[in-house]
């Protein structure tokens, strides 16, 4: 018989019932936070592309047109009979249209930097691929990638995506600065419900006190950018061998042709 107007007991501290609503609030709370978390770094992401466009189309046109005006204003000194003066003139407009061109090689190389356009026209492979020959024409050292067939055809979801194109720039960055290599492969492959990329260089091998220094945000960076899309971020190496880094992340129900 149901008795009517007694209270349900309620769960003490320390009790079976408690810690298990404590750890569900707990991973719930958790839950939340990713997702915020992901809907921020989705927010970063676009504003980048936003702005790398607007340098890429304003900045990248007035200084193009710029470079027009100067070029007329060189030709008309030219064709004119001024004074000793005017190679001073001439000297000085050709000074500015080197600096126009420097200017605008940098917009060109910072909205690269921001969110490269490849990314979102042609998709990661085609990326990773110009990352790539970038990498091996500024070092000098050989960078091959090698894609899997099913990765080639197969648009990955845009978050994953980006977040494996600034991965392999951090960790080809590190290689730049750091490993002193001749040779470094990239990888991207599918295991299952995971896509992983995976770069691995022959220069002085990463150990694990430069791991654990605090100028090491940028392994932090990728390791906590990996968690937030529910995978994982690694690396090892071994001294005068070189270092392996990989990045899984699950792509489980979300692939398309």
């Amino acid at each position: 018989m149901k008795t009517i107007g007694v209270p349900a007991p309620i769960a003490q501290p320390g009790s079976v019932g408690s810690d298990t609503d404590g750890e569900e609030d707990l991973r719930l709370a958790h839950a939340r936070l990713r997702g915020e978390a992901r809907r921020a770094q989705s927010a970063i992401e676009e504003e980048r592309r936003k702005i790398a466009r607007e340098l890429h189309d304003e900045f990248g046109q007035a200084l193009t047109g710029l470079k027009f005006d100067l070029a007329w204003i060189g030709m008309k000194l030219k064709q004119s009979s001024t004074p000793a003066s005017g190679g001073d003139l001439l000297r000085k407009v050709q000074s500015m249209s080197g600096a126009v061109d420097a200017l605008r090689e940098s917009v060109r190389a910072t909205a690269k930097s921001l969110r490269h356009a490849m990314l979102d026209d042609l998709g990661l492979v085609p990326a990773l691929e110009c990352l790539a020959t970038t990498f091996q024409d500024r070092t000098g050292a050989h960078c091959a990638i090698d894609v899997a067939p099913e990765l080639s055809s197969i648009a990955l979801p845009s978050e994953v995506s980006a977040a494996l194109f600034r991965m392999a720039q951090e960790l080809l960055t590190n290689v730049m600065r750091h490993a002193a290599a001749s040779r470094v492969q990239i990888q991207l492959y599918q295991d299952g419900a995971t896509v992983t990329l995976e770069v691995t260089d022959n220069g002085k091998g990463i150990t694990s006190e430069q791991m654990s220094r605090p100028q090491s945000f940028g392994l932090r960076g990728m390791q906590a950018r990996a968690s937030l899309l529910g995978g994982h971020f690694d690396i090892a190496g071994t001294s005068g061998v070189g270092t392996r880094a990989w990045v899984s992340l699950p792509v489980s129900g979300c692939l398309t042709s």
